[in-house]
């Protein structure tokens, strides 16, 4: 079996995941999303349709924009020096 990392170890032990050896290949394992994990999921899918809504609201949708095109140039370049890993 694979080596697992970090996060998926945390996150099996918190109950979000449950792994299982792969049925045909003994080098793969298949994660499941626990009944927990799926409730976070669903969460997070409702924080991320809140949180970019109550900016425009704030600070209007083109400010919003802006932000976003600020921080995904500062993500191409964080990335094509190596400084995002």
């Amino acid at each position: 079996m694979a080596a697992r990392g970090y996060g998926e170890f945390k996150m099996s032990s918190l109950a979000y995941i449950h792994i299982l050896p792969h049925e045909s290949d003994a080098r793969s394992s298949v994660i499941f999303l626990d009944e927990r994990g799926k409730q976070l999921f669903l969460d997070l899918n409702e924080v991320m349709i809140l949180v970019p809504n109550r900016m425009n609201e704030v600070v209007g949708e083109a400010r919003v924009e802006g932000m976003n095109d600020v921080l995904f140039e500062l993500l191409e370049v964080l990335e094509s020096d190596g400084s995002a890993a």
